[in-house]
């Protein structure tokens, strides 16, 4: 485990993060089935990026219960083997289940933040409409680099902060105080940029 009390740069960061994953079954496992129902980039987001990250750097110990990817494509009908079964999101993605094993896969054309303001479907909008900073980071799982310098920020100065207005306003909507800049600093022990 890696304690950090200075600031690493963004190639320790790749390094240390992509060597968690390739040696993390849960997210291997993932990956693959992922693969198989999409095609061009795909990208690791969500708590898989920054629960990771922040236990890696802080000894924190943060449980990934899914994994979360955008592809530049989803096909459709999915191919599902050994027990997965597919639902959908919110938004309608797939969300796919195997036991307690959850895996969302967002195709890059069908993000509601990217939609809402009429952008084209780029990993950056993406990331400049996630509701918070923390959540504004991604995993190139080709070029093998976390993207994001609002997510990549907020986790190395311990803050978590809105990152696009309107995104966290709707969140917020749907999901509540659950959702809020508060809930996630007192979970991370970080402080709350209002």
């Amino acid at each position: 485990m890696l304690v950090i009390d200075t600031p690493m740069d963004r190639e320790e960061i790749n390094k240390i993060l992509d060597k968690h994953l390739s040696e993390n079954e849960g997210y291997l496992q993932a990956l693959d089935v992922a693969r198989k129902n999409s095609s061009g980039k795909i990208w690791l987001i969500g708590s898989g990026v920054y629960k990771t990250l922040l236990n890696l750097l802080y000894e924190q110990n943060h449980f990934v219960k899914d994994w979360d990817f955008i592809a530049e494509k989803v096909f459709f009908p999915l191919e599902l083997t050994d027990g997965w079964t597919a639902g959908k999101t919110k938004h309608g993605n797939p969300k796919l289940i195997k036991d307690d094993f959850v895996i969302d896969l967002v195709d890059l054309n069908n993000v509601h933040s990217i939609k809402e303001r009429n952008l084209g479907p780029e990993i950056g909008h993406f990331l400049s409409g996630t509701p918070l900073t923390i959540q504004s980071v991604a995993f190139d799982i080709e070029e093998k680099v976390v993207l994001g310098e609002a997510g990549i920020g907020s986790i190395l100065t311990k803050t978590v902060g809105v990152n696009n207005r309107m995104e966290y306003d709707y969140a917020v909507s749907i999901y509540g105080d659950k959702h809020s800049v508060s809930r996630y600093a007192e979970m991370f022990g970080f402080a709350a940029l209002d």
